[in-house]
């Protein structure tokens, strides 16, 4: 929490530091990914189960318990179409930024 309290200025007390902000939840996400990654290569090592399968199956289920949870929230307060619309709108942010931005920048280069 002291990470985020340090460096994530609040956009709320300055309106004008909204890209700032944006910009810096992205730098998190990418070292949270990176850790994440490293974390169950070596975990995978440990007990013997190649990476790509700790990718396949932890990874990718660990990653999609907050989106499950999200919608099951909303569901129950009655907001259906918004309960899928998180299911599928994560999904296609998901791949865009997994898939889509890696392969323009690999264009660029």
């Amino acid at each position: 929490k002291a990470m985020l309290y340090f460096t994530v200025i609040d956009a709320r007390l300055k309106p004008d530091y909204y890209a700032g902000t944006i910009f810096m939840c992205f730098v998190h996400l990418a070292i949270f990914s990176y850790v994440m990654t490293e974390c169950l290569e070596a975990l995978g090592t440990l007990v013997g189960i190649s990476p790509i399968i700790m990718g396949i199956t932890f990874s990718a289920a660990g990653t999609s318990f907050p989106n499950v949870f999200a919608s099951m929230v909303v569901a129950r307060q009655g907001m259906g179409n918004t309960a899928i619309s998180n299911a599928l709108g994560g999904n296609v942010f998901n791949i865009f930024m997994g898939l889509g931005l890696p392969w323009f920048l690999y264009t660029l280069s």
